[in-house]
């Protein structure tokens, strides 16, 4: 039998022993466990860090949405954007619908930022052409069945009227025209807007937040089309987060405005003013032609009257002359010494003609008189009644007025 070398005996070749094992799995757990928990602990704070930056973005926009709300409530308008930093809106060109919020004409000393530093992008839409301009605040709501004079007024100068005495007009009706303008205006790339697959949906406003960090790696803290500013073109807020967007997007349609501004039931109460107007103005027209008709009435008695007095004249003299033929009959029969009886029968019927004469013609202006005074009687109950629905249209005028002038302060 061959002998091993020496090397190559039992106890060379035995390896690691139990304890040598154990020690060594030891340390390998001990360096395995150290490097877990370092990992874990950095992506702890990372998450902790993440979820603050978000918290504070989610607040910021929060904020900057009731401001914004809160700005039309009392302005009647949205507010222009900031496109150059300094605090202040930009309104001069109707260019300017992309940039910040205006903190210092609302009336904040900080600017909205989101958990980065970043600031808050805010584009509003401004449709001059269709009377949808919302940051300006124009007179685009006239009620013509209220106030006629005006409307009259502002055809002949071209269309609204910010300035002079027409100015106090200006209130949230004609904030609430121009978002239904902005309604039933067509589908704009040129205003600020989001899609839905491939339709163009324009919004009052939209508010975009950049999130927790630049996902998509392009440099800019803003993902997607939210990074393309001043383009109007925003992502939707219903965007599912990834890897390559994080941006948080609010965004304000025109009719969810409407209704937190109270212009739907605004609208309805002008409507039923509108209609109250109408009835009142139909029933003093209505009076008016019933004076009219009064008044015509009145003028046709009083010519039946001097008819009746010209026949009553004319029937007179036309006594006269029988009574004076009369006379000249029975003197000429007293001159000639004639019986007085042998005329009797012509005098009879002379005396019968005078005095159905002098009956009919005094019937007659009786009649005249009583008709006159009965149209005077009407023309003076037409009068009254004219003037009751004067002052009751004149009523409601004055509270179509008070609705149109003062409804930007009723809420």
């Amino acid at each position: 039998m061959m002998d091993l070398p020496k090397s190559l005996t039992r106890q060379s070749m035995a390896g690691f022993s139990l304890v040598e094992l154990s020690i060594s799995l030891a340390v390998v757990g001990m360096i395995t466990a150290v490097a877990l928990s370092v990992s874990t602990g950095r992506n702890a704070v990372e998450q902790v860090a993440h979820r603050s930056v978000a918290k504070q973005s989610m607040a910021s926009m929060k904020n900057a949405e009731d401001v914004v709300l809160g700005f039309a409530m009392r302005n009647e308008r949205l507010p222009c954007p900031d496109v150059d930093g300094d605090g202040r809106e930009d309104c001069t060109s109707l260019s300017n619908k992309v940039g910040t919020v205006p903190y210092l004409d609302i009336g904040l000393s900080q600017p909205f930022l989101d958990g980065n530093g970043n600031a808050v992008r805010y584009g509003v839409y401004r449709n001059s052409t269709a009377k949808a301009d919302l940051t300006e605040k124009s007179n685009h709501m006239v009620p013509w069945l209220l106030k006629v004079d005006r409307r009259n007024d502002l055809e002949a100068a071209g269309g609204d009227d910010t300035t002079g005495a027409h100015a106090i007009h200006q209130n949230r009706m004609d904030f609430c025209r121009g978002l239904f303008n902005a309604m039933r205006s067509g589908s704009s790339s040129n205003q600020v807007y989001v899609r839905d697959s491939t339709a163009i949906l324009n919004m009052a406003y939209i508010l975009v937040s950049g999130g927790v960090m630049d996902a998509d790696g392009d440099g800019s803290h803003f993902d997607g089309q939210n990074a393309t500013a001043p383009s109007t073109f925003f992502e939707t807020p219903d965007r599912r987060k990834s890897e390559e967007y994080d941006d948080i997007v609010k965004v304000m349609p025109f009719g969810v405005l409407a209704y937190r501004q109270g212009c739907y039931e605004a609208n309805m109460a002008m409507k039923a003013l509108a209609m109250s107007t109408i009835a009142a103005e139909n029933k003093y027209v209505a009076s008016v032609n019933s004076y009219k008709n009064a008044e015509f009435g009145v003028k046709t008695a009083t010519y039946d009257r001097d008819s009746a007095i010209y026949g009553t004249v004319m029937a007179g003299i036309d006594v006269a002359v029988v009574l004076f033929d009369a006379s000249i009959t029975i003197a000429g029969i007293v001159k000639s010494n004639q019986s007085p009886l042998a005329s009797l029968p012509g005098l009879a019927v002379t005396a019968t003609n005078v005095g159905y004469t002098i009956f009919s013609t005094a019937d007659s202006l009786k009649g005249a008189i009583d008709g006159l005074a009965g149209a005077v009687e009407g023309r003076d109950a037409a009068i009254v009644t004219e003037q009751e629905t004067w002052d009751s249209l004149k009523v409601t005028w004055k509270d179509a007025a008070k609705m149109d002038e003062d409804e930007g302060i009723k809420r």
